[in-house]
């Protein structure tokens, strides 16, 4: 507890002092296993990865850099003070949120959800916040057309859509219905949704980048772009609006190292006390899968995992915590023209258990004029190849022969490129000679198409 002394030039020199360096927005590599951990995503980052990611150790942060580009016009570099777009990890929020009004006794979790949204028609009564907090309440239909403008409109049309089950009878994912828990967050409060966590969760935790998605300032560099595309070309993501039926699944941004602070936070007693603490830390009731914004449960291994992804057209996010190990893992992408979601969750977790993970080839760096003697035409038959060339690496056109066209092959030599597929973990090889080129398949073929 902070003891607060009457003195006014302690005071005045306090409030004059600027604040101290975040060392969680500074990148450290620590020990061997920080330096395995980035042998390994710098490997990844030649590759395609673009991100920031922390691991921590029995208590200790081992890594926490960026990789690849937080803006491609700019030339801006991703790094520890990167600030990314969490989307569902913004249900986390959400859901302690709940708990902690449970805790002060402005709400409870077993209420009825129309006790605090107002009436529901026949037929859609009865289901609680707990469910709602544990995807259960089945109050929506998928794919209903909801209102976005406002809380009021959002609301009426959730009322006036046909219920998709009874409460408590069927687990599924919904954003929708977090969307009514920042509603009821909303009318117990008084004030905005955003203004409850940034005052009571966010501010409280130490989360000094956290913000949501309609408060972006503008012109600040620390803000990722998101990304997709094809190999033939990196696009900016689509518009995400910020509306209701997405505020309270989504929307907060924040820094890999914040959200550390965040999972830190939440175990301790100064956002919920015991009773909603063990709630939240507790496996969800069947049928449900996730509670309170993430999954309790296991990994492969039987080890007790506690875990929350994010996800939409242009940034990944999660969360990987391993409580009896005191293994943290926090990693978020701005570059979704790759799939790194299973690679990187797969990798680093077994890099932070000692275990080995999947070499790929180290990459080299070739002339614009060395790739493009390897971009032409070439046939198999009566079928044929075409390859191009981007930025740094090779990539197939639409083609009969059955290499991907979404993979990007990268040299290691001038005769021979391989591609990784973040997705499945499979390589495919390119290899030339001096007028053909032979591809390695991850299914064991392996293909030769000549000029």
């Amino acid at each position: 507890m902070l003891t607060l002394f009457p003195v006014l030039p302690l005071l005045l020199s306090l409030a004059q002092s600027p604040s101290p360096p975040d060392t969680l927005e500074q990148e450290h590599v620590v020990g061997v296993h920080g330096a395995r951990l980035d042998a390994q995503l710098t490997r990844f980052a030649e590759y395609g990865f673009w991100g920031t990611v922390l691991v921590a150790r029995e208590g200790q942060i081992v890594l926490v850099k960026g990789y690849g580009l937080a803006d491609a016009d700019r030339d801006i570099r991703n790094t520890a003070a990167t600030r990314f777009e969490l989307n569902s990890m913004t249900k986390m929020f959400t859901g302690v949120a709940i708990l902690q009004l449970d805790a002060a006794g402005r709400l409870h979790v077993a209420d009825s959800v129309e006790r605090y949204l107002g009436p529901f028609p026949a037929g859609k009564q009865g289901a609680t916040i707990e469910q709602l907090a544990s995807h259960t309440a089945g109050l929506i239909e998928a794919g209903a057309d909801l209102a976005g403008d406002s809380r009021a409109a959002f609301v009426h049309d959730v009322k006036q859509t046909p219920r998709e089950s009874p409460p408590g009878e069927q687990y599924r994912y919904t954003n929708a219905g977090y969307s009514l828990l920042a509603a009821i967050i909303e009318q117990v409060s008084g004030g905005s949704y955003e203004d409850y966590l940034l005052t009571h969760l966010l501010k409280p935790a130490g989360m000094r980048s956290a913000t949501f998605r309609d408060r972006l300032p503008q012109g600040d560099l620390r803000f990722a772009r998101g990304y997709v595309g094809t190999p033939a070309r990196l696009e900016p993501g689509p518009p995400n609006p910020y509306v209701w039926g997405t505020r309270g699944a989504g929307g907060v941004w924040a820094t890999v190292g914040d959200v550390y602070r965040w999972l830190l936070a939440v175990q301790g007693d100064s956002l919920l006390p015991a009773p909603q603490r063990r709630l939240l830390f507790s496996p969800p009731r069947p049928p449900s899968q996730e509670a309170y914004g993430w999954h309790v449960t296991t990994d492969s291994g039987g080890r007790p995992l506690i875990q929350k992804g994010g996800g939409s057209d242009d940034f990944a996010s999660d969360m990987l915590y391993y409580p009896s190990d005191r293994v943290m893992i926090i990693w978020a992408s701005n570059n979704l023209r790759q799939r790194w979601r299973r690679a990187l969750n797969r990798t680093l977790s077994a890099l932070a258990f000692d275990k080995p993970a999947a070499a790929l080839p180290e990459v080299t760096s070739l002339p614009v004029g060395a790739l493009a003697t390897r971009a032409r035409l070439y046939r198999s038959g009566n079928d044929s190849l075409h390859l191009r060339a981007g930025p740094g690496y090779l990539y197939a056109e639409s083609n009969q022969l059955g290499v991907p066209t979404e993979l990007m092959f990268f040299p290691h030599d001038t005769n021979h490129f391989t591609a990784f597929d973040p997705l499945s973990g499979n390589l495919s090889e390119l290899r030339f000679d001096e007028s053909s080129v032979t591809i390695e398949l991850p299914d064991g073929r392996a293909v030769t198409a000549s000029q």
